[in-house]
């Protein structure tokens, strides 16, 4: 097994057991051949990358979630950060109905940069929230043995 099948593996398991799948999200391996080639293409996914979480609510405003990067569509502009690069994310907008309301995440990358991601509420975002912690506690544990 890859490294990159074995972390799909992991983030797969996590999405299941933390989340699931909603209307618009499923894992990867779960959405129609159609949003699989389309997600494929718009992302530009590359060799040795696995396409692990995809969400299509339109044409222009999706998410891809690879053992890579995660990749997303807002109108007409992509966006990308790659998975390395997660340093904390929480949900936009906290509050005591935030899992079947919220739609958002934000991301802060390592270099501070913050980034506004849209997702389906409800059990999608849990899952999706989960997955990304998942990645920034990889990175935090990165950084402290390179420390």
């Amino acid at each position: 097994m890859t490294e990159a099948e074995r972390v799909r593996q992991v983030l797969t398991a996590i999405f299941r057991r933390r989340g699931g799948e909603g209307r618009y999200t499923r894992l990867f391996e779960n959405l129609p051949a159609a949003q699989q080639a389309e997600l494929r293409n718009e992302a530009s996914v590359g060799a040795g990358e696995l396409p692990v979480i995809g969400s299509v609510q339109a044409s222009e405003r999706w998410l891809l979630i690879t053992t890579e990067r995660i990749v997303w569509r807002e109108k007409s502009s992509v966006h990308s950060v790659p998975v390395e690069q997660v340093h904390h994310v929480d949900p936009e907008g906290f509050n005591a109905r935030w899992k079947t309301e919220m739609g958002t995440l934000r991301i802060e990358t390592v270099g501070h940069e913050t980034h506004i991601v849209s997702v389906e509420p409800g059990a999608p975002l849990c899952g999706i929230w989960n997955v990304l912690r998942n990645l920034e506690a990889r990175n935090q544990a990165k950084q402290g043995s390179a420390g």
